[in-house]
């Protein structure tokens, strides 16, 4: 089994984070990023925790997570730090979109639930759980119900009509749900979804797009590139140029913040996690 990486600025990791974390994996723990680097580009990690934006010898280490990202694209990355205080801008460029680090704050049993979530998450299904965690700080509870539901149909079709049914709630409900809490409408929103899925298939785990086509529901691999074309106005290998999967990741982050959306830290029943 492979096991995470804690890096703690004290010699000793919090007691919640021990308690958060066992069960789950077995659990390495490191003093210094240096160290922690080290260690993960040699061993098998599948996640590492962050409990501070400095280690124990007082150094930043953004430069080195950015650094272990490029090199481990498939590694969850999770910040575990209350609400941002006295250090808000550090906390903020660490729990980056863009560089794909989570941000779970809501306690220990919101650790475990990420962590447990997330190391259990097929491969082809990462992308949709990670979606759900990235943005789930942008949503409040009922918009978040929203993504959860599209993110879990990504391999199929799926009509605004659907997720009215499936929550059992009106379209003009759903609607204003996502418009007073700056998000796009559901027909965009689905969208989004499937093809960030689709994009982090054919990016990170190399698939050919007849096959993404073929295990997302597309009719061809034409069609799945012509979806792309009309969402993001250039091919699947322009998007890829353009940096694939982060960079998708990053457009649909900043398309929230232009449209009002605001980062909630500590969100009620924040991690029901649907693979």
């Amino acid at each position: 089994m492979a096991s995470i990486a804690v890096l703690s600025n004290t010699e000793s990791p919090p007691d919640d984070v021990v308690d958060a974390l066992r069960g789950v994996s077995p659990v390495a723990v490191f003093a210094r990023v240096s160290d922690l680097v080290t260690a993960v580009n040699a061993g098998d990690f599948s996640a590492v925790v962050l409990t501070s934006t400095r280690d124990v010898e007082g150094s930043g280490i953004l430069e080195s997570i950015a650094a272990l990202r490029r090199r481990h694209p498939l590694l969850w990355i999770v910040l575990y730090h209350g609400p941002p205080a006295d250090e808000e801008q550090a906390l903020l460029d660490l729990a980056s979109v863009l560089l794909r680090v989570v941000w779970a704050g809501g306690g220990p049993s919101s650790l475990q639930a990420v962590l447990a979530g997330a190391v259990a998450a097929p491969l082809d299904r990462r992308a949709t759980v990670e979606v759900q965690l990235l943005f789930a700080t942008y949503a409040p509870r009922q918009v978040r119900e929203i993504l959860s539901v599209c993110l879990a149909h990504t391999d199929r079709r799926l009509l605004p009509r659907d997720v009215e049914l499936e929550l059992s709630t009106a379209g003009r409900t759903l609607r204003g749900r996502l418009t007073r809490a700056g998000w796009p409408g559901l027909r965009e929103l689905i969208s989004w979804c499937r093809l960030l899925h689709a994009v982090f298939l054919i990016d990170l785990l190399q698939r050919p797009l007849k096959q993404v086509a073929d295990r997302l529901g597309y009719a061809s691999a034409g069609a799945l590139n012509a979806s792309i074309k009309h969402s993001f106005g250039m091919t699947a290998r322009e998007v890829l140029e353009r940096g694939g999967y982060p960079y998708l990741l990053d457009r649909f982050d900043r398309l929230l913040r232009e449209r009002g959306a605001a980062r909630r830290w500590t969100p009620e029943g924040l991690f029901r996690i649907k693979h």
